[in-house]
């Protein structure tokens, strides 16, 4: 059973004193006032870790509803990662097949990688775009920010455009399953008409890379 800290008990007072003044049990006009005000829903400071993994965390969030009831959500906390397009002289795309044991599939994606504690998001791009693929790029665009998926997590992907690439051996983890595939602007219009791009971020990446006018 997790132990709450006396931070999460008195916050957990605050949840309910908060919940009171907006029911009308008691009365507090600044608090009430500025509520009516907002009229969203209203996140108190509760937060409570419930795992620790090496790459993300699951916390649980004391938030109130719309009626002022204290409900509890749980939602994962993630450093960031970062998104390559790596695009060759010939304006071909460096891809990857990566097998993903979460579903038991391999997957067509572009490559990407965590960003590591107190890592600027451009030096993760640089290091995963070598671990994974072997490529090294001469120069690094950013394109966009994005989250994953922001109904349960807060992960925040960075698009680099990566350029003037240079081939060599890549430095993949022991687990991973990769392999680099090459394909062509019209290739990616076909695949993507034909749904054969699943992952989320690389749909991203190459809507973007789609929208860009030829070079």
């Amino acid at each position: 059973m997790l132990r709450k800290s006396t931070a999460i008990v008195r916050h957990g007072r605050f949840a309910r004193w908060r919940h009171a003044v907006q029911t009308g049990k008691i009365r507090d006009d600044k608090f009430t006032g500025h509520f009516a005000k907002q009229r969203a829903f209203a996140m108190t400071n509760d937060e409570q870790v419930l795992l620790t993994c090496s790459r993300f965390s699951v916390h649980a969030l004391e938030i109130s509803d719309r009626e002022g009831h204290v409900r509890t959500k749980e939602v994962i906390r993630h450093p960031g990662a970062v998104v390559l397009l790596p695009v060759l002289a010939d304006g071909r795309v460096v891809m990857i097949e990566n097998h993903r044991h979460s579903i038991g599939q391999t997957l067509l994606e572009l490559p990407a990688g965590t960003i590591e504690s107190g890592e600027p998001p451009e030096l993760t791009a640089g290091r995963e775009l070598i671990e994974e693929t072997g490529y090294r790029a001469g120069r690094f665009e950013k394109l966009h920010e994005f989250y994953s998926c922001p109904g349960i997590c807060d992960e925040l992907m960075h698009l680099y455009l990566a350029t003037d690439l240079t081939a060599g051996q890549p430095d993949r983890e022991a687990t991973e399953q990769i392999e680099n595939r090459i394909v062509s602007r019209e290739e990616i219009n076909q695949m993507i008409s034909r749904g054969e791009i699943r992952d989320a971020k690389t749909l991203v990446g190459l809507y973007a890379f789609l929208a860009r006018p030829h070079q």
